[in-house]
């Protein structure tokens, strides 16, 4: 999809900042967080807190009459949250689509493993798809632009 309309179709990454710029993210995917890390701690770590501007973080960038949206996240939750609050902003259900695996796939579940739960099923990373650290300020998060 990406190669066949590479002029209206996105990739997004609804991960929060950090995630983008210290895990790495795919070469060319738009950073819209769809939660942030918050300061206050619970149960597994730092919290996270919606994106109350999600929507319109996303008409800022992309037009629901022509765009198609395709959303990832770390393992593709955040990401089907994405596609639901896309529709609710008005883009089309058909032109908004969610990445299976995310960036970095599922965690190893076999307990026997040197690789229990890690991150080493499936994902965009692991299947070797081109990513990067590289932080383009064209398509890292900006807040400013739905205002």
């Amino acid at each position: 999809m990406l190669v066949k309309d590479k002029e209206h179709t996105f990739l997004v990454d609804v991960r929060s900042q950090p995630e983008y710029e210290l895990i790495g993210h795919p070469e060319g995917a738009y950073n819209i967080p769809i939660k942030f890390w918050s300061n206050k701690v619970g149960e597994k770590g730092y919290e996270m807190v919606p994106n109350p501007n999600f929507g319109q973080d996303l008409l800022a960038r992309f037009n629901p009459k022509t765009d198609t949206l395709i959303f990832m996240c770390r393992s593709g939750s955040r990401s089907c949250d994405a596609c639901e609050q896309a529709a609710k902003a008005g883009f089309d259900v058909g032109k908004v689509h969610n990445i299976m695996g995310g960036f970095e796939g599922d965690k190893m579940k076999y307990k026997h493993s040197a690789f229990h739960g890690q991150r080493t099923g499936g994902g965009w990373r692991n299947e070797g798809l081109p990513w990067s650290y590289h932080m383009d300020k064209n398509l890292m998060y900006q807040p400013d632009l739905a205002k």
